[in-house]
Parts: structure tokens; sequence; C-alpha cells
């Protein structure tokens, strides 16, 4: 969600918490090498204060280790794109050539341009437990408290340090992460021309969090420079580097830009330049997902401060922000965005209100000619469909092996309509309906 509700409340704090601010017109900023990162545990943590816009139902955490989860069956479905190999899938998807071929009934490596492969995730297939009391020891992550007792384990890179759980998914791909952080700061930095001074602090999550923030799947604590994201093996790599991007981008842009004027600017940012990263991966294009919206009648109105409450409850609002911010910085520049980022002076800046402006960029959403390759009205029913699913899930979520069954196939979902393949969403919502029957 980004900094969502508790944003206002943190603004209070910042006076607290003053970091070097720079704003840089450099169009390819200069990286410092990286050297080699370094394993660490913090045996004796020292004691790590949150600040009181935390909810105050995140529980304390303890020392007792996560433990490792039990794997479940996974499988995404991913668009073949122009220039892509079956080795070249393989090796962004952690899986072998022989794998995928064998799942998709496939006699030679010759792949086509939009042809929809399945993509088995992990070496082994697990049978599916539907049934049984939660794993022992299960708990879920912690967005606040001692973070640092709650991810003990380090890793030390050039310019920030990551934090995670023992026995968890992100121990296991620790390098792996390092370099999706050092990927996703450059990309940053060269997409809004920004310099961040300074190091900061990233906690891989290797378990859904704690109620009532299970259904998010990261947060940035911007003036504390550290955000915390999800990293449970769900998604595809596309949209964990995504999510991470997400996070990363509200911290740099509240520590480059200055403290953000409106929750739109600040989530339409970080949904423009993350999804920037990975606009290759088969995701819906914003421009299209939201031309979608707008000939079914359902885009959101910005003007009029829609909520931000996670990707999963408001999608449309966050890829509508996403959709405009891109009008913004490409019709008008990174600088005259950086500006009103922080001023939230429309009139000074652009010479039009933010009315003028959302009436502009849904003039340029109609001029364009997109060739919706789904039924607007389907879409926009099947994002309500995912997040209402999502909303029973989490309604008593307790970890079981059959919840987490559940949880897996939902994300199918939750993928599948990411990547505009609404009859595979339909599919994996009714496999999840039956499993829940079932619970």
């Amino acid at each position: 969600m980004g900094l969502g509700l508790v944003l206002l409340a943190g603004l209070a704090l910042l006076a607290h918490f003053v970091y070097p601010l720079s704003y840089s017109s450099q169009a390819s900023p200069t990286l410092a090498a990286a050297p080699v990162p370094t394993l660490s545990s913090s045996a004796t943590p020292t004691p790590f204060v949150f600040p009181s816009s935390v909810p105050e139902s995140t529980p304390t955490p303890t020392s007792t280790p996560t433990p490792t989860p039990t794997p479940l069956p996974e499988v995404v479905t991913y668009a073949v794109q122009q220039g892509d190999t079956l080795s070249a899938i393989a090796l962004e998807y952690d899986t072998t050539v022989e794998a995928i071929k064998t799942a998709n009934g496939l006699t030679s490596d010759v792949i086509q341009v939009r042809q929809r492969l399945v993509i088995p995730l992990g070496e082994v297939a697990v049978e599916r437990v539907t049934s049984g009391p939660a794993p022992q020891g299960w708990r879920p992550s912690v967005l606040g408290g001692d973070l640092r007792a709650a991810y003990p384990l380090t890793v030390e890179a050039a310019r920030f340090t990551l934090h995670f759980q023992p026995n968890s998914l992100p121990a296991q791909k620790r390098d792996t992460i390092v370099g999706m952080i050092e990927t996703a700061l450059a990309h940053i930095e060269n997409t809004l021309q920004v310099n961040l001074e300074g190091r900061f602090d990233a906690y891989a999550a290797g378990s859904l969090f704690a109620a009532p923030d299970t259904a998010l799947r990261g947060h940035s604590f911007s003036t504390q420079r550290h955000f915390v994201f999800l990293y449970d093996g769900s998604g595809t790599p596309a949209d964990r580097q995504y999510i991470l991007t997400h996070e990363l981008t509200h911290l740099m842009t509240w520590n480059t830009m200055g403290q953000p004027a409106s929750v739109m600017l600040h989530e339409g940012v970080a949904v423009y330049v993350g999804l920037q990263l990975v606009e290759d991966k088969g995701h819906v294009p914003l421009d299209l997902f939201c031309a979608a919206y707008h000939q079914s009648g359902q885009l959101p109105s910005l003007s009029a401060s829609p909520p931000f409450l996670g990707h999963i409850r408001n999608l449309d609002t966050y890829y509508a922000a996403g959709s405009f911010v891109q009008f913004m910085i490409q019709g008008y520049g990174t600088g005259r965005f950086a500006e009103v980022y922080h001023t939230g002076n429309y009139c000074g800046v652009y010479g039009k209100s933010l009315a003028d402006l959302e009436a502009e960029w849904i003039t340029d959403l109609e001029s364009s000619e997109y060739a919706l390759p789904f039924d607007s009205n389907e879409l926009v029913d099947s994002v309500a469909q995912v997040a209402s699913a999502y909303d029973r899930l989490f309604a008593s979520f307790t970890g079981t092996l059959a919840q987490m069954a559940a949880y897996r196939e939902l994300d199918r979902a939750r993928m599948a309509l990411l990547q505009g393949s609404l009859d595979d969403t339909a599919t994996h919502l009714a496999a999840f309906d039956a499993l829940m029957v079932e619970q």
C-alpha cells in the first residue's frame, strides 16, 4: 500500500528525522561499485523504536525464528513476448527448459509471440494439502515494533542493508533480493533523475503480515528510510520486482523531492516507476487498463480523493494514479512533477488545476487507439471479484494448510488478472472457491 492511511500521521514525525535531500537533473546517475555483500547476525540488536503511526494491532515480534514454510504446488501462466526464448523464461522463473516443455507438451524449443505457457515453479511437484491444523510454529511477519529483532540476519550492500528472517525464503534468496534492490535503485534514479544520498534499510518478509495488514504486499516508512516487502514465493519474479520497486520509490521520492503533497501523487509515481521496470514481463500496461475502465464508465476520479488501501483492495485507483503520473512526467517532464509532488500547486507548476489536468489525461486516453484484448466490463468485474475473494480469505485467516492452499490459488488468479488473462482468472477463482468450501 505504501504509506496509505498512516501517511498523514507520519507527517508530524518528519521534523524529527532529518536526512539530506537532493534533486539532480542528471539523466544517468553514477552508482558506487557494490562490494561483495556480507552476511551477519544481529544477536544483540540496538532497540529500534517505531513511530506511533504504526497500527497498535501489529504484534511485538519475539526472537523465535520463523520456520521454512511447507512448499505448495505453484504454477503461473506467461504470455510469450517478442525475443523470448525458453531458456530465458526458465532463468527468469528459476525453473528448467525441460520442466516448461513437459508442462506444456512441447516437443521443441520453438515458441510463438503471445503464446501462453504454463510455468511450473519448483523442481518437485508437491501434493496440495487442503485441510489440517496450522503448521507448527507458523506466525506472520511484522511491519512494526523492533524490526531488527524480527529480521535479525543482514546483508550489507554498498548503499543499503537487507534484513531478513532465519529459515525463510529471503534467507535462501538473499543474493537475488540484493540484485533486485540494486536494479530498482538504478531504475528509480534514472527514471526520475534523482540521487538518493546516504543509506537505507530493506526488510524482506518471508510470510504474510499480521492482521489488519494481511492483504498488504509491502509498506514504506520513508521518514525512517526503510521499507518492508513481502517475499514469500507468491506472485512472479516480475511481480516481486514491482512491489519492491514500488516501495523503494516511496522512500526515494520522499527523501529527494520532499514530503508529498498528496497520497495520490505519492502512490501514483510508485506505480508508474515500478510498472515501467517490468513493462515487458506480461503485465497489462497502465494506459490500457485505464482505457478499459474509462470505456466501462468505472475510471476512478483522482481529483475526488479516492481511497488507497492497498493494491488488492483498490487496484483501479492505484493504476489510475500511476497512469496519471505517467501522463504528467512523459508530457511535462520530471522537473515539473518534482515541484508539484511536494507543493501540490498544479496551477503554479502547470498553469492548470488538478481537475483540468485530469480531464486532459482522460482525453489522451480517449484519443489513443487501444485494441483491448479483453472486454472492459469483464476486466472491471474480475478486479472486483479478486478483491472480494481476498477479503473472504483474510477475514479469519490463521495460516492453516487449507488456507495457504487457497491463498496460493487466489494468488494465481491475481497474477492472471494482472496479465490480462481473464479466462485464467475465472478458472483460478473457481478453484479458490472450491478450496474455501472444503475448509
